[in-house]
């Protein structure tokens, strides 16, 4: 199988294991093509989905929009309909998805065997989450427990991609909504 993503930005890779996840929940025998990864900047969603499909040629094409404070419906109405597209719509942002494993979060932070409190919110209420990229980074740098200069310097995106990686289960993400939505 196939499959691209076109996505709003070049951080979006992190849903690359949450696709590939969903797909082996799927088909788990299934063998898969290395993904491609196309970044629709400021170009229509119509235009990019158009480009990955001549381009890549999927026989999977997801299309990732954020529903930041837009209602998710509206943003699913962007997203032309194919037999081949699969619309992936977190509500607010691709980091909500990315907090339902304290493990992984320790581990992505270089600290596995850290101590501190990680408050993660449960996998129901990820949806209402007023801002989840600031909620990740703090997460993260709680579980790093870093100090100082170590803390300046600790590369949050290396380790958001880092904890995508590392999260093994994404099924806690079906109390949510969208991602019911987007696993159906």
């Amino acid at each position: 199988l196939r499959y691209a993503l076109v996505a709003d930005g070049p951080s979006d890779r992190a849903l690359f294991p949450v696709l590939a996840w969903a797909l082996r929940q799927q088909r788990p025998t299934l063998p898969f093509a290395q993904p491609d990864f196309l970044v629709r900047s400021a170009r229509r969603v119509e235009d990019a989905v158009h480009d990955a499909i001549s381009s890549y040629e999927p026989n999977l094409l997801f299309v990732h929009r954020d529903a930041e404070r837009v209602d998710r419906e509206v943003r699913r109405r962007e997203i032309p309909w194919n037999d081949r597209v699969v619309a992936v719509i977190p509500v607010r942002m691709t980091e909500a998805w990315l907090l339902v494993d304290e493990t992984a979060l320790r581990k992505a932070a270089g600290n596995p065997s850290g101590r501190v409190s990680l408050a993660l919110p449960p996998p129901g209420r990820l949806e209402s989450l007023p801002d989840p990229k600031t909620l990740l980074r703090e997460l993260l740098a709680e579980a790093s427990e870093a100090t100082g200069r170590r803390r300046r310097r600790f590369d949050q995106a290396a380790a958001r991609q880092r904890l995508a990686d590392l999260i093994e289960d994404f099924s806690p993400l079906r109390d949510s909504p969208a991602f019911g939505a987007f696993e159906a």
